[in-house]
């Protein structure tokens, strides 16, 4: 079985790149049980907005949907923002990818109404997967480091389609660095 590549329908890292100064805050409705949408404000106004893009189904397998980022200029939110502290400059921005599959549940077989049950999996690129009906590597996210060392991730959701999460605890950071593979494509070396 082939992998392919699933990667954004726009330049997700112009928009950071163009950026004046560093990050100052941020708008994501974490409390809720959808957060379809991330703002980051950088210094001077300039707002990045960032959202989940469905690029499924995968051609030849209509239970695996992957989703990437969409990243675009925006307003600023509505709804309060949260300060960072202290400010990040983004020194580096590396691409985040994953490979998602879907194998078939059998334990549920013949017991639903409609298509037989499929679970979606997801690891590093390169996991295996000898049951996979199917399996895509996918442009899953953006790590940024800051001048200070800090790093923050914003990355699809692996459990709820088209959520959004940004990742600042460094433990967590950890966790999403051990599911996805990191490609510098920005900055410093």
């Amino acid at each position: 079985m082939s992998v392919l590549q699933v990667l954004p329908s726009v330049d997700v890292l112009a928009p950071f790149i163009a950026a004046p100064g560093p990050i100052v805050a941020f708008q994501i409705d974490d409390g809720a049980y959808w957060h379809q949408e991330l703002h980051l404000l950088f210094a001077v106004d300039y707002v990045v907005k960032i959202m989940a893009e469905d690029r499924g189904p995968v051609p030849n397998c209509p239970y695996l949907e992957c989703f990437t980022l969409v990243v675009e200029q925006g307003r600023n939110p509505v709804r309060a923002l949260r300060a960072i502290e202290p400010p990040f400059r983004i020194t580096e921005l590396s691409l985040l990818r994953r490979e998602e599959w879907v194998e078939p549940a059998l334990e549920f077989e013949g017991k639903t109404v409609g298509n037989n049950p499929h679970a979606l999996m997801s690891g590093l690129p390169g996991s295996p997967h000898p049951d996979a009906l199917a399996a895509a590597v996918v442009t899953a996210g953006v790590l940024f480091t800051s001048d200070d060392g800090r790093k923050l991730a914003v990355i699809t959701s692996e459990q709820e389609p088209l959520n959004v999460d940004l990742v600042r605890v460094p433990g967590f950071i950890s966790e999403v660095l051990r599911r996805h593979s990191v490609e510098r494509v920005w900055g410093a070396a």
